[in-house]
């Protein structure tokens, strides 16, 4: 697979849907820079990746914010081809036909009324509602609309981002409540008209 020349920045990631017939695969990535010095460089990468013929292998070992980052991915380099709406309609279907290789390939006692996730994979369908929720794929009409020119921008972000940054966006931000400083604690105060209840 070749890729054309571009500038993408610091913070690129390049991801890549390989077929499953391989036996080994590997992977070469070739950069070329000019150094501080003034000299041009050729940096050449080349990474081993080991394969299985195990189904079940795979499920055991798979990484679920790699899968997530492949489909954010995929999802933004398609929204120029089609709309967003198919586009998380193709989230929902690849994660939809993992679960059910699961299922189907995976799972000895097979009940209709179970449903029955990998462990390694147990957090992909929350993923899947992170996807839908993000600024560049939002459609919910409950909250305001969001104006095409930041779409575009937040689109533009995922395209260029690595896969730590995809997944810090996925994840549901936490703040803790319970020791909140004094001054935090009287801006509750003041936005809601009364402290915020102590148990």
């Amino acid at each position: 697979m070749h890729r054309p020349r571009q500038d993408p920045g610091p913070r690129a990631s390049l991801t890549a849907d390989l077929p499953h017939d391989v036996s080994s695969a590997v992977l070469q990535c070739t950069v070329a820079y000019t150094g501080i010095d003034g000299l041009r460089r050729v940096r050449v990468m080349t990474l081993a990746i080991s394969t299985s013929s195990s189904i079940s292998g795979i499920f055991r070992t798979s990484d679920p914010e790699a899968i997530a980052t492949f489909l954010v991915k995929k999802a933004a380099f398609g929204i120029p081809a089609q709309s967003i709406h198919r586009n998380m309609n193709m989230v929902e279907e690849e994660v939809v036909a993992i679960l059910c290789a699961y299922r189907k390939y995976c799972q000895k006692n097979k009940s209709a009324e179970q449903l029955i996730l990998p462990e390694s994979l147990k957090f992909l369908p929350l993923f899947c509602l992170g996807i839908q929720k993000l600024r560049a794929f939002s459609t919910d009409t409950l909250q305001h609309v969001v104006p095409t020119d930041e779409r575009i921008y937040h689109l533009q972000l995922l395209m260029c981002m690595s896969g730590r940054h995809v997944n810090q966006r996925l994840y549901p931000h936490l703040l803790p409540v319970h020791n909140l400083e004094q001054q935090v604690r009287l801006s509750l105060r003041d936005i809601h008209g009364h402290s915020p209840a102590r148990r």
